[in-house]
């Protein structure tokens, strides 16, 4: 099993620079290719990102829909901008959450969630030494998800990055004591899972290089960090870097992965300030894996990915083996627990982005499309609609299904409507049909009528939105017979759907209709 990490905030593109999720298409490295594609082309089973930089309403059906992964998100906004942010994508056929929600501490979650949907292990007041304001406030920037994977929990992180000053370019002491709670209580909620016997990885960019290896001028930086006058000393005495080695140390909660599999590897860097020192492999390495200890059976191999590019980052790659000789369980068993293999209908948690998605309301476009699947008749055809409700009762009862079609053909009262000559073409939206002569009270147009009964209809429907305005002027479940309005107000034109005009304006014949002779309609005819 494969597990990458990858910060997609900025990619450096001859001297410009832009970032997030929706602007790494637009990266000549993944130009053409679609989200999906290059998930796909990691061929992993789960794909961890940071500093996705995107909005809520800006999460469409292409991220939060997508045919082979779930993807669950944490998003911030600060003067309109989307910053920060991160996300996680499952692939269905690899493993399904047991639970998902975003940050270390509840402040995030809806009021009343149930106990059923929190992952727990919580950090208090008291153990963080912190208010439950700022407890609330560092974890307010769309930083942290949080996914049970049955095996273990995975904390996808973006830490805190110190701010520099742009004229003193010392570090800015308020962002400094903000980073330094953030790890407070990112440290409290691994330390509660491993006490619950949970095991934890946590991945992503922590915005720390651990010691100086991992970097290629840690003088440098040491000497702009000192600006603040704080007088932290080397590079290595950096609180962040403690807190660190405190983290990952012998002693430690975690270890670092990467350096277990690969100790003696020099100038492994995964950020880089421009695409010209990236070329060098100047960089850094602030992009990390670290599991609990009792996780290191399955670690099969971690892997810096240089050759990706897209970012100033570069992807991280976690390999997990399949099974293990001390273990009965496979991984996949242990990642789905009671789950069949082959079960590709299980749901994810609530927090899943498709979830979250505002159902569309419906066009004059899908009324027509609607309509088009009924027979002259107004039984169903046998052409199925995306948009048809589901039987329930046996198909071969043709009752049955026009008991559950959501759509008939309304026509405007007798008043309205003027006769047509015989055999007559008549084109509605530019779809043209044969017409026989018809009733007085049938129209051209349609318009979708539903009935009270919500039975009728399935939650997921589209039009779960549109109901009646009053009693008169629907249709009975029991057959498809139109019920006839005797005026507008009897059915609810949604904003944006079509209402027909004035039937007495949308005809003008001709001389020789007039005269009774038969005469082709012209475009002229017929008045939009």
């Amino acid at each position: 099993m494969r597990l990458v990490t990858w910060n997609v905030g900025y990619y450096c593109d001859e001297g410009s620079r832009a970032g997030g999720l929706r602007q790494l298409t637009t990266d000549p490295a993944w130009r053409g290719q679609s989200f999906v594609d290059i998930l796909d082309s990691f061929r992993a089973d789960i794909v961890c990102l940071q500093e996705t930089r995107i909005k809520q309403e800006h999460i469409g059906p292409d991220l939060a829909c997508m045919r082979d992964y779930d993807g669950f998100f944490s998003t911030f906004e600060a003067k309109g901008r989307s910053l920060h942010g991160t996300a996680v994508f499952t692939k269905k056929s690899s493993t399904v959450p047991v639970k998902a929600e975003e940050g270390l501490t509840p402040s995030l979650m809806p009021p009343g969630t149930p106990a059923s949907e929190r992952i727990g292990a919580y950090p208090t007041p008291a153990a963080t030494r912190l208010s439950t304001a700022r407890m609330a406030e560092v974890d307010n920037e769309g930083r942290v998800l949080v996914l049970d994977l049955g095996l273990f929990v995975l904390i996808n992180v973006y830490g805190v990055l110190e701010r520099v000053n742009k004229d003193t370019k010392a570090v800015d002491p308020t962002r400094a004591a903000f980073k330094t709670d953030f790890q407070t209580v990112l440290q409290e909620r691994i330390r509660n899972f491993v006490n619950t016997g949970r095991e934890v990885v946590v991945v992503g960019d922590l915005n720390i290089v651990p010691s100086s290896r991992n970097c290629w001028n840690p003088d440098w930086r040491a000497q702009q960090e000192n600006r603040s006058g704080s007088n932290l000393g080397s590079f290595d005495d950096h609180p962040s870097r403690q807190w660190f080695r405190e983290l990952t140390g012998r002693d430690g909660l975690l270890r670092d992965a990467f350096r277990l599999k690969h100790p003696k590897e020099e100038s492994a860097y995964t950020n880089w300030s421009s695409e010209k020192l990236r070329q060098q492999n100047k960089g850094s390495r602030v992009d990390h894996v670290l599991v609990t200890p009792g996780l290191l059976p399955w670690v099969k191999d971690v892997a810096i990915r240089r050759d990706i590019h897209g970012s100033d980052h570069a992807p991280v790659m976690l390999e997990l083996y399949d099974t293990l000789d001390s273990h009965d369980q496979r991984l996949w068993e242990a990642m789905n627990p009671g789950r069949l293999p082959g079960d590709m209908q299980r749901e994810p948690p609530h927090f899943a982005a498709k979830n979250k998605m505002k159902p569309r309301q419906p066009t004059m476009l899908d009324h027509f499309k609607l309509s088009a699947s009924l027979a002259p008749d107004g039984s169903a055809s046998t052409g199925s609609s995306a948009f048809s409700a589901p039987s329930r009762t046996s198909s071969s009862s043709s009752a049955s299904k026009a008991a559950h079609s959501l759509a008939t053909r309304l026509s405007p009262p007798p008043s309205q409507t003027k006769s047509r000559g015989q055999g007559r073409e008549e084109k509605v939206l530019g779809r043209s049909r044969s017409s026989a002569p018809t009733d007085k009270r049938r129209a051209s147009t349609e318009v979708l009528v539903l009935d009270d009964s919500e039975d009728d209809m399935p939650s997921s429907s589209p039009f779960s939105s549109l109901k009646r305005s009053s009693p008169s002027g629907s249709y009975t479940s029991a057959s498809l017979t139109p019920v006839f309005a005797q005026d507008d107000s009897d059915v609810e034109i949604l904003p944006g759907s079509y209402k027909p005009p004035d039937a007495s304006k949308r005809f003008r014949p001709s001389a020789k209709e007039a005269s009774g002779r038969p005469n082709k309609m012209r475009k002229r005819d017929i008045q939009p």
